[in-house]
């Protein structure tokens, strides 16, 4: 390759065209309709535009409409495998179970046999565990309602066909369906839930590990947190940098459930009862929904805002519309599942009263 390509390439490969409110880029080719032709184009107008003092962008406009743009210096990231490297299953939580119900609920409009699900939410539901077997069943996937790695992937497949992303008359890719709204890293100075739940995984971890130093669930990123990070990650053979990327929140995640399997029955530890490692959602029956029940009734005693429910072992509407009224005073995502920060908040409030 010549050297003067390569700076050029280097220069405008994340300089590209599109329309307004899309996210992928249009082809662009250079065509003088002499020297360099391109099948089922032509130039002819171009020139004189040019003429009159139209810019480049202006003639764009002038064929292909007002909406067409300009993206300059695009940012850039590090090329990431597509797939999240854990499978996807009831009780999973984040922006990949946003994807995939996306995605779901447009494939459903080409295949109406599969359910519709609400997308409204980040975790992955009965109801997306329905659709998920629905698709398996269609494309001859063993319906398990788990998203591995070959469901993964053959919804992206199925999705970009029904969208046409390879095609002139593709529908295209909005901002709202591509963007994320949990952080891919937690560091220093950073707080909310998901900081929260990281707190909860690393003092939990801390009573059976000594290496790893104890420190106070408060949802903000300070030292203690990054020290505890530290330890973690020098513990697990980790890149020692003090943030909670994506790997490294995986393996927290991995020990704490081991952790809590290792336990006897019936333990509670000192931070109260462990969770039980996944959301905890409508549908969801066993000793865990019991628990929480018991310590929801314990704060709806208190505060009328949460209603009392029947404590039965079974997670159903009044429970979940208890969870989400706990949910509105943390001000998260009211989904009406119990993650680590709603089991954080009912444990700790009941043990209170």
């Amino acid at each position: 390759m010549f050297d003067t390509i390569s700076l050029i390439v280097d220069d405008i490969f994340n300089n590209y065209i599109r329309r307004e409110g899309a996210v992928e880029p249009l082809a662009a080719k250079f065509c003088d309709g002499r020297i360099t032709m391109c099948g089922g184009l032509l130039q002819w107008g171009t020139v004189d535009l040019a003429n009159q003092g139209y810019t480049a962008m202006q003639i764009l406009r002038y064929y292909y409409g007002d909406d067409i743009e300009l993206v300059e210096n695009a940012p850039l990231t590090d090329k990431t495998q597509s797939y999240p490297g854990v499978a996807l299953s009831r009780g999973s939580f984040g922006d990949d179970v946003r994807t995939i119900k996306n995605e779901l609920n447009r494939i459903r409009r080409n295949y109406p046999a599969i359910p519709n699900i609400n997308t409204a939410t980040s975790v992955y539901d009965s109801e997306t565990v329905e659709a998920v077997r629905e698709f398996q069943r269609i494309f001859n996937l063993t319906p398990d309602g788990v998203v591995g790695k070959a469901t993964w992937y053959r919804i992206k497949q199925i999705y970009a066909a029904v969208k046409r992303l390879s095609e002139l008359t593709s529908e295209g890719l909005t901002i709202p369906e591509v963007e994320r709204v949990f952080r891919t890293e937690l560091s220093l100075g950073d707080s909310g839930a998901e900081v929260e739940a990281v707190q909860y995984y690393l003092a939990f971890l801390g009573y059976f590990y000594p290496q790893l130093p104890p420190i106070p669930i408060t949802g903000f990123f300070d030292e203690l947190t990054r020290d505890a990070v530290f330890s973690f990650q020098n513990e697990y053979n980790l890149p020692i940098t003090g943030v909670v990327d994506q790997n490294t929140f995986y393996h927290i995640e991995r020990v704490y459930k081991n952790a809590v399997a290792d336990l006897p029955a019936n333990f509670q530890s000192a931070i109260g009862e462990p969770y039980p490692g996944r959301f905890l959602v409508e549908g969801d029956r066993g000793e865990e929904v019991r628990v929480i029940q018991q310590y929801i009734n314990r704060i709806a005693q208190s505060d009328p805002a949460v209603p009392e429910i029947t404590v039965d072992g079974i997670f159903g509407p009044q429970t979940k519309r208890a969870v989400i009224a706990i949910q509105k005073q943390l001000d998260v995502e009211q989904n009406g599942a119990i993650g680590p920060v709603e089991w954080v908040e009912i444990i700790t409030r009941g043990n209170n009263l």
